[in-house]
């Protein structure tokens, strides 16, 4: 299942790019997301179109690491205008890279990390050698924080869709994000570190297989009524995806 990510709540966007910017824990979300509303929706007002001020977000996530990386004042003005730069490219490029059939998932990853392995070596001439050590560790648990926001968003925009039970809520979710981390494990092996790809071959056939188990997964968890409207909301979300944007 793939969402279109240029729909996303401006909160949860907001999210994903501190997050995705690798330089804020837990704690620096930006505003708490609220659950995507489900497609049937009227379609959100135009607050995608409003400007993107990336230094909010900035300011919250160095103010959460100042104390664990021990900034000076100096490191943290080189170091503002860079995260800021890096978060509007990062939030561009979830705008930018979407499609229903993983076409363009590859390109997705290779911009993504392409541009954080940038802000990391930006970095490396302000940082001492045992700040950049604690910037790598507070970026895989990032990571990990990134990877539990998706899952709980793809959890939020299928539940009120399919009916879920309670019961039902958490097996769910973890198909979703084994789904999540299979194509995402799956891009990271075609491309290098700096974000360039290291293999030309197309992953649709392996993406769709991956979407194939995952649905045979759902299968074992919904009744036939939910599979048939999780089948709906998949073909939706296709059908919006190949629209053009407006």
């Amino acid at each position: 299942m793939t969402h279109r990510i240029s729909k996303l709540t401006g909160a949860f966007a907001a999210a994903l790019v501190v997050l995705a910017a690798g330089l804020a824990p837990a704690a620096a979300q930006a505003p708490a997301a609220k659950p995507a509303a489900p497609p049937a929706a009227a379609p959100a007002a135009p607050a995608e179109a409003q400007a993107f001020d990336a230094a909010p977000l900035a300011d919250q996530a160095l103010g959460q690491v100042r104390v664990r990386l021990k900034l000076t004042n100096t490191q943290i003005v080189r170091i503002r205008p860079l995260l800021m730069d890096t978060m509007t490219k990062l939030r561009q490029t979830l705008i930018d890279y979407s499609s229903p059939d993983g076409v363009m998932f590859p390109a997705l990853v290779q911009e993504f990390r392409g541009t954080r392995e940038k802000f990391r070596s930006s970095l490396e001439p302000i940082l001492s050698p045992e700040q950049m050590q604690e910037f790598m560790v507070i970026r895989h648990e990032v990571d990990a924080q990134l990877r539990d926001t998706v899952c709980d968003a793809r959890l939020a925009a299928v539940k009120p869709r399919l009916a879920l039970r309670p019961d039902q809520d958490q097996p769910v979710r973890d198909i979703l994000c084994k789904d999540f981390e299979a194509k995402r494990d799956l891009v990271a092996g075609m491309t290098t570190s700096s974000g360039g790809p290291a293999a030309p071959r197309p992953p649709a056939p392996l993406y769709q297989k991956i979407q194939d188990e995952t649905e045979a997964r759902l299968k074992q968890v919904l009744s036939p009524e939910q599979m048939k409207a999780y089948e709906a909301y998949r073909d939706e979300l296709k059908a919006k995806a190949q629209q053009p944007a407006s």
